[in-house]
């Protein structure tokens, strides 16, 4: 990629407008700046795109992944990205768990919980084959001993309408709730690591970033696993408390790793 800027990823967008990813898209495509497309986004990733295409059919989109725990929806991820005409593929690294987040917390703030920035998972068939098989067994969708209180009433109202299909469908349907307890599930891999990390190589055919490095030593190991090239990131700050300043990380891993 010759622009010196890109767009980074950003989840949930909407929290902000429903069509933020659209809206982003749209934008990325106008100014010629290239969209690192979010795996948590709000619209499924070929929307995305074909709202990009129809400012400019040469607009440039990479594509992020979060790596889930089940390897064949992580390929359906990496095909999906391919098909989509992605010029990169843009592995996550620093969010297998998530952080300790105080505000959070207190806010009750998980718009994942509510069906927002799921779209991709929403929209993929593996993911679906594996709710459907979840409900089969009884391992998701139930609401028994859920409290009726005005907010669970909202979170239910949120799944539903951000689920595809008909609204008054989906709050019958327990699907839609199963779809947001598989994703919570499995969506990130707590083991997740080098060896692993290094089949990405032999499971796509684009160029592979390595995104969310912050130490020399990790910067050599995404080299040794095949990284094309690394995104230095503390994931906004958001992840470990205290962390480095990204810029302040940059330097030692230029250093170490060359351009």
């Amino acid at each position: 990629c010759d622009h010196p800027v890109l767009l980074a990823p950003v989840g949930a967008g909407a929290l902000v407008r429903e069509d933020a990813d659209l809206a982003v898209g749209r934008a990325a495509a106008a100014t010629g700046t290239p969209y690192i497309i979010s795996n948590q986004g709000s619209s499924p990733l070929e929307e995305t795109v074909a709202a990009m295409r129809a400012v400019d059919p040469a607009a440039t989109h990479w594509f992020q992944l979060y790596w889930s725990t089940d390897e064949q929806l992580v390929d359906h991820l990496i095909a999906r990205a391919e098909a989509s005409g992605a010029s990169a593929l843009v592995v996550t690294l620093d969010t297998t768990v998530l952080g300790w987040r105080p505000q959070d917390l207190n806010l009750g703030s998980l718009p994942f919980s509510r069906g927002q920035g799921i779209a991709q998972y929403l929209s993929d068939s593996r993911f679906l084959e594996i709710v459907r098989e979840r409900l089969s067994a009884g391992s998701a969708g139930g609401i028994g001993g859920v409290k009726v209180t005005p907010a669970a009433v909202a979170s239910l109202l949120s799944i539903a309408r951000h689920h595809p299909g008909r609204a008054l469908r989906n709050l019958l349907s327990p699907e839609p709730r199963a779809g947001v307890e598989t994703f919570l599930d499995i969506y990130s891999n707590p083991g997740l690591d080098w060896e692993l990390l290094s089949t990405v190589t032999e499971r796509t055919s684009l160029p592979v970033v390595f995104k969310g490095i912050l130490d020399p030593r990790d910067a050599l190991s995404a080299v040794e696993a095949g990284a094309d090239a690394i995104v230095v990131s503390n994931h906004g700050g958001r992840q470990v408390d205290n962390a480095v300043a990204s810029l302040d990380a940059l330097r030692e891993i230029r250093g170490a790793v060359g351009d």
